[in-house]
C-alpha cells in the first residue's frame, strides 16, 4: 500500500527502512524486508529523495528527470512484489540541487547551509515517523560510496542516535552496490570514526573470496553491457573511483582522523537471506531503468551477491546481508 504523506500513517510498523532513492532499500535490504513480511512483521519503506526538477539546465539533469516517471512505476511494482507499504517524502534529488551533478559523490559530508537545512528537515520528519509508526527498528544507509544523499541520511541517523532514545533501535545498512567493494566499506568505517568488531578472518576473505565477483560488481556499478567503448570507459572510471577509496583510506585519513573517532560504536549483524535470495533478485530486476540490460544482469546480480556473502564468511550457496547496530559511547 502506498502512503502519500506522513499524516497518512495510521498503523504501527515493526521496521521502517529509510531509502535515499527508489531502488536503494531493495538493493541493500530486499532479502530482510521480504523475510520480515513473510514471517508476519509489518514493514514500511520510506524513500526520501523522490522529486525531480520542473526545469532542467543540462543534458544530464534532463536525462535524470526523464527517467523519474518510469522509476516511480518501478518502485511501486517492486514494493508490491515484496508486499511492503511505502511512502515517498518528496525531497529533491541532489542531481537537481546542484549545478554539477558529478559532485553528488564527495569524500565527506559537505557542511553547507543548504545541506544542513535539508538535514534538519529530514531529522524532523524521521522523528515524526518514529512517533507515528511506533517502530522498534529504524534502518538507514551507512553512506558507503559517499553519495551525498546517502551521507545526509547517515548524518540524520547520527542526530537521532545522539538523543540516546532507547525506544528505537538505530541500524545502518550497507549501501549496495557500493558495499560490493571492500575499499569503499573500509573507507566509510574510517571516515565515520566508528569503533567496530569484525570476524578475525574477514581481512583474508576480502582477497580470497571477494575477488571472484569483482567483474560482475564493476559491471553492475557501471550499468552498461560490456561490448561498447562507452561501457569500457565507464568501467575504467568506476575502477579509478574504487581505487581512490583505498588510497584515501591508507594515506590521507592517517593525517585527518574523523571528529567522531572513538565516540561511535557499531556492532555487526549478519542476516541470512538464503531462502529469500530469488525474491530479492526479482525485486532488484524490477528497477530495469537502473540496470539497463536486466536479462543479462540477473546472473551478475546473483554472482556479485554470492561473492559478497562469501566475503562475510557465509557457507557455500548461502546469502547474507550485513547491518550495523549503532550506539554513541
Amino acid at each position: 500500500m502506498q502512503l502519500t504523506r506522513l499524516n497518512d500513517i495510521s498503523r504501527s510498523y515493526d521496521s521502517v527502512y529509510i531509502s535515499p532513492h527508489y531502488d536503494d532499500a531493495v538493493a541493500a535490504c530486499g532479502g530482510r524486508i521480504v523475510d520480515q513480511i513473510k514471517t508476519g512483521q509489518r514493514v514500511l519503506v520510506v524513500t526520501v529523495f523522490t522529486r525531480s526538477a520542473a526545469k532542467t539546465d543540462s543534458r544530464a539533469t534532463r536525462r535524470f528527470a526523464a527517467e523519474y516517471p518510469r522509476r516511480r512505476q518501478e518502485d511501486k511494482a517492486a514494493m508490491a512484489a515484496l508486499g511492503a507499504d511505502f511512502l515517498w517524502l518528496d525531497y529533491p534529488d541532489i542531481v537537481f540541487r546542484t549545478a554539477y551533478p558529478l559532485f553528488r559523490y564527495w569524500p565527506t559530508y559537505r557542511d553547507t547551509p543548504g545541506n544542513n537545512t535539508l538535514l534538519q528537515s529530514i531529522v524532523s520528519d524521521l522523528r515524526t515517523l518514529c512517533q507515528k509508526t511506533g517502530c522498534s527498528q529504524l534502518m538507514l544507509p551507512m553512506g558507503i560510496g559517499q553519495h551525498m544523499d546517502h551521507q545526509i541520511l547517515f548524518q540524520a541517523g547520527l542526530a537521532l542516535a545522539k538523543r540516546n532514545d532507547k525506544t528505537v533501535a538505530l541500524t545502518f545498512y550497507e549501501d549496495c552496490p557500493y558495499n560490493l567493494f571492500p575499499a569503499m566499506l573500509s573507507y566509510r568505517m574510517k571516515i565515520t570514526g566508528s569503533i567496530h568488531h569484525l570476524r578475525s578472518t574477514a581481512g583474508q576473505s576480502i582477497h580470497l573470496s571477494f575477488g571472484s565477483g569483482l567483474k560482475d560488481a564493476v559491471a553492475l556499478l557501471s550499468g552498461r553491457p560490456e561490448s561498447t567503448v562507452r561501457s569500457r570507459l565507464r568501467k575504467a572510471i568506476s575502477l579509478l573511483f574504487i581505487l581512490s577509496f583505498g588510497f584515501h583510506t591508507r594515506h590521507l585519513l592517517r593525517k585527518h582522523p574523523s571528529p567522531l573517532q572513538g565516540r561511535f560504536f557499531i556492532r555487526q549483524d549478519l542476516y541470512n537471506i538464503s531462502r529469500r535470495i530469488d525474491d530479492k533478485v526479482n525485486a532488484i530486476q524490477i528497477y530495469a531503468s537502473q540496470l539497463k540490460f536486466p536479462v543479462l544482469q540477473r546472473r551478475r546480480i546473483k554472482n556479485a551477491l554470492s561473492a559478497y556473502s562469501a566475503f562475510l564468511e557465509a557457507p557455500p550457496n548461502h546469502f547474507y546481508e550485513r547491518y550495523w547496530h549503532a550506539e554513541f559511547l
